[in-house]
């Protein structure tokens, strides 16, 4: 919708609001129009605040993944030296014993 065409519309609605509601009656209606848009700006205000919320949480999980994926890799390349090593797991524990009681 057009901005014109916007206030062309919201115009037509007040001026039927006041030919068709009691005097007396229009502050009421005023300030429930005043408290529509109140509550409508929260609800769009705590929208944004989750969306921003929900993006951060994705993003630290993103983080994430690709820390995890690094500390993988590190492994396979630990797993990898380790076999080409000739060395097992069980003896470098034993050297690491060895050199801590010495």
């Amino acid at each position: 919708m057009k901005s014109c065409e916007l206030v062309t519309y919201v115009t037509a609605i007040a001026c039927f609001i006041a030919e068709n509601c009691p005097e007396e009656e229009l502050p009421i209606i005023c300030a429930m129009i005043a408290q529509l848009n109140d509550t409508l700006r929260t609800i769009i205000a705590q929208n944004i605040f989750c969306k921003k919320e929900l993006e951060k949480l994705l993003k630290a999980e993103k983080d994430l993944e690709k820390e995890t994926e690094k500390l993988l890799n590190k492994e396979k390349e630990a797993e990898n030296l380790l076999d080409k090593s000739g060395l097992t797991l069980k003896d470098i524990l034993q050297s690491i014993k060895k050199d801590a009681e010495e």
